[in-house]
């Protein structure tokens, strides 16, 4: 089963050293109720009996971004708790302001809280149908706690999974039922858990019930399985200091490289198509792209595909650089399209400066016309546009739906699926991208479950042929375009900068993470 981690509070919960706190977790039980929109509810209820000073605040931890503050909701006996900020005290988190709610000395408390998380659900490694989903439940710093703890994890499949089909990973599940909506449960139980220590859960199921999957790349899983070596060793590098500074930079430039890495892919801020609940129509397929973070050489190929489309320009050689010629001197309707029209430089290529000037206009437009909008319902109506587009494939007017086949994120999976035998219908206007320059007006397309019609603008390929000539176009063209991507992440999405060094009053949070990469969390008060 895949291997990654999918820490949505990977969270390590620790007290203010400067106050003395010591309490027992009675229980700690997590859910993950897995949506048909690939979010993830993170649900937690933890007791504690504490011992030592009150409580007043928790702080926790999150992995990334992609959570959304707006629906986040805690209560602590029952009473709900309304104040949830972003962490003053952790880069990225929330904290929960218990206010006259908090945990005194001999009493216990139950915390629950829920978060709706994004961009948590994995493809599977072994199997290409299924996704993946693991998890490693919250622990505590072993100073502050003490006893042992009854520890559940339960995660709730999609609508529509049936009984027999996930699978669990490297731990049998205790129980696995059908709750009263229909939805199938997995569930792990632990008597004698350790506060101290994180426990990993995992299962798979067809991917074909959620909307879309997260795909790692094969760089960046050897990345994280480096990093899970450096994880398993940690209390050995503790032991040994010098072994452990090196050690400590070693896994600095790694961390740095996966940060890169990630944020290259994620050239739109978080916060864009969070604030609104309507659907944003109008948008042009390249502005799409855009939306769903596709690869930034793929975003400037959907925009040559559509210039080649209306006969702005044509291809004149792939390798070893992208060449392309300007053939019309009808000035096109889009901003983008003008544009790159004058980055095409003398020698034929595409200016790089120019080229990361489009693309940072299209993703600020992008932004700005997704304000009010959701994100979220705005990518399922296109993901049922390109879902429809499949079904135009090979008819009259299919030319005007191929780009939107190729945008799709699943396009490989769908075209070897549909067109198993190869055969696939392309339109003539794309002919050189595939290594074609004439039209064939015969024939009938058998597809799995359709038979579409082969226009006169329309040349056969196979569907190995279609995949790899689109992967491979874009890969040209980002090879002629060489540290595009970081350069237009450096302006839409930079790096927060530090605000420099500021005082707490009451003291500070000291976390201990055991883990590589894990997120600290912190529970206390005093400030």
């Amino acid at each position: 089963m895949v291997k990654k981690i999918i820490i949505v509070v990977l969270s390590l919960f620790c007290i203010s050293i400067f106050s003395s706190y010591q309490f027992e977790v009675v229980s700690n039980y997590s859910t993950l109720d897995i949506k048909e929109d690939s979010s993830v509810i993170i649900h937690y209820t933890i007791t504690f009996r504490n011992y030592g000073d009150p409580i007043d605040i928790v702080d926790i931890g999150l992995p990334d971004s992609n959570y959304d503050l707006k629906k986040a909701s805690a209560s602590i006996g029952g009473k709900i708790l309304n104040d949830i900020r972003k962490s003053t005290y952790l880069p990225v988190g929330v904290e929960v302001h218990l206010n006259e709610n908090q945990i005194p000395s001999g009493k216990e408390g139950t915390l629950q809280f829920s978060i709706v998380t994004y961009k948590r659900i994995y493809q599977d490694d072994n199997d290409p149908n299924y996704a993946s989903v693991v998890f490693m439940t919250t622990y505590f710093g072993s100073e502050f706690t003490s006893g042992t703890t009854r520890l559940g994890c339960q995660f709730i499949f999609p609508k529509g999974v049936k009984p027999q089909e996930p699978r669990y990973h490297k731990t049998p599940f205790t129980e696995a039922f059908v709750d009263k909506e229909g939805r199938v449960v997995y569930r792990w139980i632990i008597e004698s858990a350790s506060p101290s220590q994180g426990y990993t859960f995992g299962a798979s199921f067809p991917k074909k019930y959620v909307a879309e999957v997260v795909k790692v790349s094969y760089a960046e899983k050897m990345l994280k399985a480096f990093l899970a070596v450096v994880g398993s060793f940690f209390q050995m590098i503790f032991s040994n200091l010098p072994c452990f500074c090196f050690l400590f930079f070693i896994g600095a430039f790694v961390i740095s490289a996966i940060s890169g890495y990630r944020r290259k892919m994620q050239y739109l801020p978080a916060k864009v198509g969070m604030d609104g609940v309507e659907i944003r129509r109008g948008l042009t397929v390249p502005e799409v792209a855009a939306l769903m973070e596709e690869p930034l050489s793929k975003v400037l190929s959907l925009i040559l595909f559509g210039m080649l489309r209306k006969g702005y320009v044509k291809i004149i050689s792939q390798k070893p650089w992208l060449k392309i010629e300007k053939i019309s001197d009808k000035e096109p309707e889009l901003s983008y399209e003008k544009e790159l029209l004058k980055a095409i430089s003398d020698d034929k290529t595409i200016n790089q400066n120019e080229a990361r000037d489009i693309l940072v206009d299209l993703i600020k437009r992008v932004q700005e016309k997704m304000k009010g909008f959701s994100r979220k319902k705005t990518l399922l109506y296109y993901n049922e546009i390109m879902r429809k587009a499949w079904e135009e494939v090979g008819k009259e007017n299919y030319e005007e739906s191929f780009e939107w086949l190729v945008a799709d994120k699943n396009f490989k999976d769908e075209a070897t699926r549909r067109f198993p035998s190869g055969n696939f219908p392309v339109p003539i206007a794309y002919g050189p991208i595939f290594g074609h320059t004439s039209p064939t007006s015969t024939g009938d397309i058998r597809a799995t479950g359709s038979i579409p019609t082969v226009s006169s603008n329309t040349i056969l390929t196979s569907a190995h042929n279609f995949v790899s000539s689109v992967e491979g176009f874009s890969n040209n063209l980002a090879n002629s375009l060489p540290a595009l991507a970081s350069k237009v992440t450096d302006v839409t999405n930079p790096v927060p900068q530090s605000s420099g060094g500021r005082g707490y009053s009451g003291g500070g949070c000291a976390c201990a993470c055991a883990c590589a990469g894990c997120a600290c969390a912190c529970a206390g008060g005093g400030r």
